[in-house]
C-alpha cells in the first residue's frame, strides 16, 4: 500500500493546466433516491435532464470533477443496465458507485465505510448433491472459450488498485457523522458480495463468509449492485483498458449488520440508519473525487 501511495504522489505533481485539459465525465451512480441526495445537494453548475432509460441524470461538478450522477435503482440486473447505458452515453474514464450495504463481520458497525478492493456474485453458481454453491471461475462457455475470441467468465472482481490507493489516501479527509454516538471507521481492503437477495438472516451470513472468504481476504459486506457494476464494466469491449476494465470505484456505507445485531432485524437496522449511512458513502465519495481530480484520472 505504501509503494502504490508514492505512486500516487507522483501522479499529483501533474499541473492543473495539463489535468483541466480534456475533461471527461465520470459517472457517478446510487441505486437507491436517499442515495443520492447529498451527492445532489452538493453538486455545483447542476444541469438535469430525463433520459428515457434511466430517468433523472444530474450533470455538474463536484469535487473539482465533472460527473453524471444517476441513480441505477435496486438489484444487480437494474444496475447492470443503468451502467451499460451510461458507459454507452457518456464514455467515462471511470465510474464511482455510492451507497450503502450490509456489513458481514461483527466488527463491522452502522456507518462505517467499506472499501472492498474485490467483489463476487453470492448467487450466481453450481448448486450440487450437497446443497452448497461453488462460484465458477475461468472460460464462460468451457474449454472452448479463449480470451481472443470470447468473454471470460471471472468470480472475482478486482477494484484497479490505484482506485484502491486514491480511496485509502481520501478516507484521511473523511469527516463522518456519528451514530450511535460512535464516530465510524474507513476500512479499506477485503471482499464484497453481491445478489439479488436482501440479506436479514445471521445463519446464511456466517455461510457467506465461510464461502466467499479466501485464506488472505475476508467477505466484509454485502450489497445488490456492485458486481453488477464491476462486471457490466469489465465486459465492455469498446472501453477495455489495457488492464481489461472499466475502473471502478465501489464506496459502500454499511447501514446495518446483515442478519441483524442484536434485538434488530437488518430490516428495521436500515429502516433506522440507511440515511445518514448513505450520508457517509456519499462524503466518502466526495473526499475521493478531489483525489482523483487532481490525480488526472478525469481526463
Amino acid at each position: 500500500m505504501k509503494r502504490l501511495l508514492a505512486v500516487l504522489v507522483v501522479t499529483l505533481l501533474i499541473p492543473a493546466s495539463v489535468i483541466a485539459q480534456n475533461p471527461r465525465t465520470v459517472v457517478l451512480l446510487y441505486a437507491f433516491a436517499p442515495e443520492g441526495v447529498l451527492l445532489r445537494q452538493r453538486m455545483t453548475d447542476r444541469q438535469s435532464h430525463t433520459d428515457p432509460s434511466l430517468g433523472q441524470v444530474d450533470v455538474g461538478t463536484l469535487g473539482g470533477v465533472r460527473v453524471a450522477l444517476i441513480g441505477t435503482r435496486v438489484g444487480m440486473t437494474h444496475a447492470a443496465r443503468a451502467t451499460q447505458r451510461a458507459i454507452d452515453l457518456y464514455d467515462p474514464p471511470l465510474i464511482v458507485f455510492s451507497g450503502i450495504c450490509g456489513g458481514m463481520s461483527p466488527t463491522n458497525h452502522i456507518g462505517d465505510i467499506l472499501l472492498q478492493d474485490e467483489w463476487v456474485q453470492h448467487d450466481f453458481g453450481y448448486v450440487g448433491a450437497d446443497g452448497k454453491i461453488t462460484v465458477r471461475q475461468g472460460p464462460l462457455d468451457g474449454a472452448n472459450a479463449n480470451v481472443s475470441t470470447g468473454p471470460l467468465y471471472t468470480a472475482y472482481f478486482k477494484v484497479d488498485p490505484q482506485l484502491v490507493v486514491i480511496g485509502f489516501a481520501a478516507s484521511r479527509d473523511v469527516k463522518l457523522a456519528p451514530v450511535q454516538g460512535r464516530v465510524p471507521e474507513v476500512k479499506v481492503g477485503g471482499i464484497g458480495v453481491s445478489g439479488n437477495i436482501f440479506l436479514d438472516n445471521a445463519q446464511v451470513r456466517q455461510d457467506f463468509v465461510a464461502r466467499f472468504s479466501r485464506p488472505d481476504k475476508e467477505v466484509q459486506c454485502v450489497d445488490m449492485e456492485t458486481t453488477a457494476i464491476m462486471q457490466t464494466a469489465f465486459f465492455t469491449p469498446s472501453l477495455r483498458t489495457p488492464t481489461g476494465a472499466v475502473k471502478v470505484l465501489p464506496w459502500r456505507s454499511a447501514s446495518d449488520l446483515a442478519g441483524g445485531s442484536g434485538s434488530a432485524t437488518a430490516a428495521q437496522e436500515i429502516r433506522a440508519f440507511f440515511q445518514v449511512a448513505a450520508n457517509n458513502a456519499a462524503e466518502a465519495t466526495l473526499a475521493s473525487l478531489v483525489w482523483i481530480g487532481r490525480a488526472g484520472m478525469a481526463r
